[in-house]
């Protein structure tokens, strides 16, 4: 009761403030809708939601899954296309149920099991972003429709046994430590990438951020482990979420996009926080992706001057001489011996995590694709030579890399790479055995429907 009448003075008195002082109540305004819009960049809502064509939060961008494309909705305030029409319950509820008043049940692309954790004073900030602060566009994205089993009818039933998020627990004498939780696991839900999955495609508790997949890529473990970033001071770690490279690690993919459109401009002390928190946390030992030693820098199996030739020649032809592909590709940036620039800005090879890294997929993609996005100071750009080079030169040029940088026995083969690029490599149960499931789960209903007409006849007769 004391509650109840506390918030309908508070109510009341609000309402007072903004007919006798507008122009203080439109500071507040301005004030709520700066915060929230700092925090859908830390969500990085826009790495989604935004379109290239149409513009801010507007929608459209199809999203690669193992299961289909699912399509990013509209966010902008439009009526019609949009969220404009949704209250602060329904929006709040999109974000921590996954439950939109338009779509039904959302698919976990949208990251709700993460979001489900925000705090109503930041719910409340991001929908007065949202309303107020961006532009309504009118821009009708195209309707998701996977395949069967994947069918939007389903995810209640998932979101029962899997939209409970854990939690870690922390030292709250420590609000530093307790504001890098709340950014790590809810706002920037790294989680989402870096925590592997299920067969039912659920985040793993036993290995939170221990390193997950995002088709085509790996996302690492980011536990303070030998295998994760157990290496990296704070230092390296807020080097890396603002400038997207350190001495270890280089951001490709949707992580360079995520440190330009979010993480690069968050405030030194969440940039801070984050860090802390995962110096903080438990390490996972148990994880595929990294090599426990890095080998020390040792000469290269073949002497450089017997790798001197013509650049765009060698580009051109069919070699797959891995050693010839590596001086023609990289070397004038990595340096003949893979040792860098001194700057920086072109890392070794030597102690690079993603060079290490058993699963070669993101060496592969960042060969093929290269890697285009800006930090917090200058642009970082690395040419990729998929038009260059084909299946067969990039597996011989990863091949290669790996062998001297890492000196793992790395096989990959043009296969491998072609299947990467189709996003063909998911050995997740339920998308393996998909065909599988499917036959079972008519067989299942054919001897119910059997059952069924048997009981019928039985009782009739």
């Amino acid at each position: 009761m004391r509650l109840l009448l506390a918030a309908t003075v508070a109510s009341t008195f609000t309402a007072i403030i903004t007919i006798l002082y507008p122009a203080h109540a439109s500071e507040a305004d301005a004030s709520l809708v700066k915060y929230g819009e700092y925090l859908a960049i830390a969500a990085d809502c826009s790495g989604c939601h935004n379109s290239a064509t149409k513009g801010l939060m507007a929608g459209g961008l199809a999203l690669h899954s193992p299961m289909g494309d699912i399509f990013a909705p509209n966010i902008t305030p439009d009526k019609k296309t949009g969220i404009g029409s949704w209250s602060e319950k329904q929006f709040a509820d999109a974000l921590r149920r996954g439950i939109s008043p338009t779509r039904g049940s959302l698919y976990p692309a949208m990251p709700y099991t993460a979001y489900n954790g925000l705090i109503d004073k930041d719910i409340h900030a991001l929908y007065s972003y949202f309303m107020l602060g961006v532009p309504a566009i009118e821009n009708a994205s195209k309707e998701t429709h996977l395949p069967f089993p994947f069918f939007r009818i389903a995810l209640p039933v998932w979101n029962y046994f899997y939209n409970r998020p854990y939690k870690i627990k922390v030292r709250k004498s420590f609000p530093q430590l307790e504001r890098g939780r709340y950014l790590v696991d809810h706002l920037a839900h790294c989680s989402t990438c870096h925590t592997p999955r299920n067969f039912m495609l659920a985040e793993r508790q036993d290995a939170y951020l221990g390193g997950g997949k995002v088709w085509p890529w790996t996302a690492p473990n980011i536990t303070p482990s030998e295998q994760g970033i157990g290496e990296w001071t704070t230092k390296d770690i807020r080097l890396f979420l603002t400038e997207g490279h350190n001495q270890y690690a280089v951001a490709g993919g949707d992580m360079g996009l995520t440190v330009q459109q979010s993480l690069s401009h968050l405030t030194d002390d969440d940039i801070y926080s984050i860090a802390l928190y995962l110096k903080s946390i438990p390490a996972y030992t148990n994880s595929p992706d990294l090599d426990k030693d890095p080998p020390k820098k040792a000469s290269l199996s073949q002497p450089v001057t017997e790798l001197q030739f013509n650049t765009e020649q060698q580009l051109d032809d069919q070699s797959l001489d891995g050693s010839r592909l590596y001086q023609a590709a990289c070397s004038s940036c990595h340096g003949v011996y893979g040792e860098g620039s001194q700057d920086g800005e072109h890392p070794s090879l030597w102690t690079n995590d993603t060079i290490r890294m058993k699963q070669p997929d993101n060496l592969i993609n960042i060969i093929s694709y290269g890697v285009h996005y800006r930090g917090l100071d200058q642009e970082h750009a690395m040419p990729g030579f998929v038009a260059k080079l084909n299946s067969a030169q990039i597996a011989s040029l990863t091949n290669y890399v790996r062998n001297e940088f890492s000196g793992q026995s790395s096989q990959v083969t043009a296969e491998y790479v072609k299947k990467l690029s189709l996003y063909e490599n998911n050995d997740y149960f339920i998308i393996k055995y998909v065909k599988i499931i499917i036959i079972l789960a008519i067989m299942c209903l054919a001897s119910l429907i059997t059952s069924v007409l048997f009981w019928i006849r039985r009782k009739g007769g």
